[in-house]
């Protein structure tokens, strides 16, 4: 994954952004004992492949938001990768394929054919916002079921899972902040290049 990414992230003071940190941060990491896992904020990685020529407000400036992005989390799941551990998966409606699309043909790799774009984003784009990085594998199936029990009992809606009663406000969110990270570079040095409020 070269140079930077493009997260979305909840807007600040948000209910859901203090739970989402609160899991990140708190309550997921105590199922993986010793392991020092990394804590990070809240984020669905919009696009990676960001050249680090650019300049970071410019490239965030010049996103076009056409419909404020929509993110709402369907499901609780573990993934084979570290990066992908313990993730909420986000539904692939318009606004969310839309922003991708648009950043990926803009941006990646220096900018995409729209054609790319477009089948990057339909194919491969798999929108989440990660609970844990971790190198536990495979996850004990205990550990999954309490880190999903811990989701839902913090009061997080999930579309896909029956008897998942949540306010609206907490299956995810509408528009929030745009964040330009160089996540190429090692995890310690993921740092805020620039940031916009939608």
């Amino acid at each position: 994954m070269g140079g930077s990414s493009i997260w979305l992230c909840p807007p600040a003071g948000t209910q859901i952004e203090a739970v989402l940190i609160k899991l990140i941060s708190n309550t997921v990491p105590a199922y993986f004992g010793d392991e020092k896992v990394p804590d990070f904020r809240p984020h669905a990685t919009i696009t990676s492949e960001i050249p680090s020529n650019l300049d970071p407000q410019e490239v965030l400036d010049s996103i076009d938001i056409k419909e404020l992005p929509n993110v709402v989390f369907s499901s609780m799941v573990i993934g084979e990768t570290f990066f992908t551990r313990g993730t909420l998966h986000i539904e692939k409606n318009d606004s969310i394929v839309a922003l991708a699309t648009h950043c990926r043909e803009k941006f990646a790799f220096g900018g995409q054919s729209k054609d790319d774009a477009e089948k990057w984003a339909r194919e491969i784009f798999t929108p989440h916002v990660s609970l844990v990085y971790s190198n536990l594998w495979p996850i004990p199936e205990d550990v999954s079921k309490a880190i999903e029990n811990d989701v839902l009992s913090a009061g997080i809606g999930l579309s896909g899972v029956s008897g998942s009663n949540s306010e609206p406000d907490m299956n995810g969110w509408k528009g929030g902040k745009l964040l330009l990270v160089p996540t190429s570079k090692p995890l310690d040095e993921w740092v805020v290049l620039a940031e916009r409020n939608l």
